[in-house]
């Protein structure tokens, strides 16, 4: 299959907006939108929020999902060309997007159905982008395996297996690090085909339950790949203080700024490039989070109080953060910091291909990502002896199961909060190595003993909580209070 590149750009003819399609050896096709627009409420790709446009003062949001389904269609049909591994002609697209009465597809072909779910499923149940392009990828593997115009009510169990197959020993690219080429590896990891299988068996029951199709057994698609339980990914005190020591050039600067406030806050990447100095008050930070829609309020500390001071002048209305513009240049950024500040520690991570298990060995500094920060706010809030239940005030989790993957980590406070145990004598005369001993294997405990009452521990025994934060974290990490 070879990928047939083009380019879409909306033009105008006076207020009637068209969008012009070009892909290669000199193929063009321009078709008209159908609204009128005000160009002054025009962002080169989509109307403006809470605008409205033409004669019929049409919302904004009516053209741009109008829009969006338009380009979900034109990437559909040159998909289904690409599958057929021919470059179209301007005709054959156009009919491809816009058939004739006398041949349009049937209802249950797979990659005009696919469409249709996409362009209303989204809307209705407003995706994300990030869903919205899980979801495309999936369906794709479909029409990848089966053709654009497979009939998914005619599947049978055989297509799930050969489905499964596919996925499993499909080639795929693997992470790129810095310094490093990017490599192939057979398969997708189960995780990935866990995800893909969810989205494929909503697809099936939205089909079945609209009445495109009668049943099929794509419905019946479950999780079921075993998946590997990998470390949680976080940064010690002693490592945040490096983060912060390391020198950076102005712009890796900010980027570690907007890191160590993550650290401190648990604000996502989503909530910490949108966050405007409006929504930070003397004592804590207001956010509504764009993934779950909560409205939050985080105290502030020491450390994010100097980490907000040292910050540029601003007015109220400005970003915080305004260089964060996509999560994936983020990522770039703090990978170099962190290999910069010698986060270079082992860690190990295990994934599955169906069956087959693939081990990776790679320094910490490679697993730097923007949540990082969150999940280090977490597991220190922890680690300090604040109750789950005020942290996930905090973070927006919304039970205490959420938070169990950070409990488990914290082997270290367990191990002291056990020793602890080792205070209490069960007798005066207690000596293990004696044969006589009322712990001897032999010998059961005496029943007429009872234990004595719990005595306070020595105020010498330190808290299995105390982290050494005067000598390794020295707040608020000597930042100016004042701009």
């Amino acid at each position: 299959m070879t990928p047939v590149k083009r380019r879409l750009l909306y033009i105008f003819r006076d207020t009637l907006l068209r969008l012009r399609i070009s892909w290669p050896k000199g193929n063009t096709l321009t078709l008209s939108v159908g609204y009128h627009i005000d160009r002054r409420r025009w962002d080169g790709s989509r109307c403006t929020r809470n605008s409205s446009h033409g004669p019929q003062q049409i919302p904004a949001a009516t053209i741009n999902r109008t829009l969006q389904s338009l380009e979900d269609t034109i990437t559909a049909a040159f998909y289904s060309f690409e599958a057929k591994d021919i470059t179209p002609t301007p005709a054959q697209l156009k009919e491809t997007i816009s058939p004739s009465d006398s041949d349009r597809t049937t209802p249950s072909l797979l990659a005009p159905l696919a469409e249709n779910y996409i362009a209303r499923v989204s809307v209705l149940s407003q995706w994300s982008e990030r869903t919205r392009r899980q979801t495309r990828q999936a369906l794709n593997i479909l029409i990848e395996i089966f053709g654009p115009d497979a009939r998914i009510d005619r599947m049978t169990d055989a297509h799930i297996v050969r489905l499964l197959d596919y996925m499993i020993s499909r080639r795929v690219f693997l992470m790129k690090h810095l310094g490093e080429k990017t490599q192939l590896r057979s398969g997708l990891n189960n995780n990935t085909i866990n995800h893909y299988m969810t989205s494929i068996r909503a697809f099936a029951n939205w089909s079945v339950e609209k009445g495109y199709i009668t049943s099929t057994p794509l419905t019946r698609l479950s999780k079921k790949l075993p998946v590997a339980k990998n470390p949680v990914i976080y940064l010690t005190p002693e490592e945040l203080q490096r983060i912060h020591a390391v020198q950076l050039p102005p712009t890796q600067h900010l980027f570690r700024q907007a890191f160590l406030l993550s650290c401190f806050t648990g604000l996502r990447f989503s909530d910490l490039s949108t966050l405007r100095w409006c929504d930070v008050y003397p004592d804590f930070i207001r956010v509504v989070t764009h993934k779950t829609r909560d409205l939050l309020e985080i105290d502030l500390n020491d450390h994010s109080r100097a980490i907000l001071a040292s910050l540029p002048s601003h007015s109220p209305d400005d970003l915080v953060f305004p260089q964060l513009r996509n999560n994936a240049d983020y990522n770039k950024a703090l990978k170099k910091i962190a290999c910069k500040a010698g986060i270079d520690s082992p860690v190990q991570t295990v994934s599955f291909v169906g069956s087959v298990r693939h081990v990776t060995d790679l320094p910490k500094w490679q697993h730097i990502t923007s949540h990082t920060g969150r999940k280090t706010f977490v597991t220190t809030l922890l680690s300090l002896g604040v109750p789950p239940q005020i942290a996930m005030t905090w973070t927006g989790h919304k039970s205490y199961r959420s938070m169990t993957p950070y409990i488990d980590i914290l082997t270290a406070a367990r191990r002291a909060h056990m020793s602890r145990l080792n205070s209490l004598p069960l007798t005066p005369d207690l000596t293990p190595s004696s044969p006589t001993s009322p712990l001897s294997p032999t010998s059961p405990l005496p029943s007429t003993s009872p234990l004595p009452p719990f005595s306070p521990l020595p105020s010498t025994s330190p808290s299995p909580f105390d982290l050494p934060a005067p000598s390794v974290l020295p707040a608020p990490f000597d930042l100016p209070l004042s701009p």
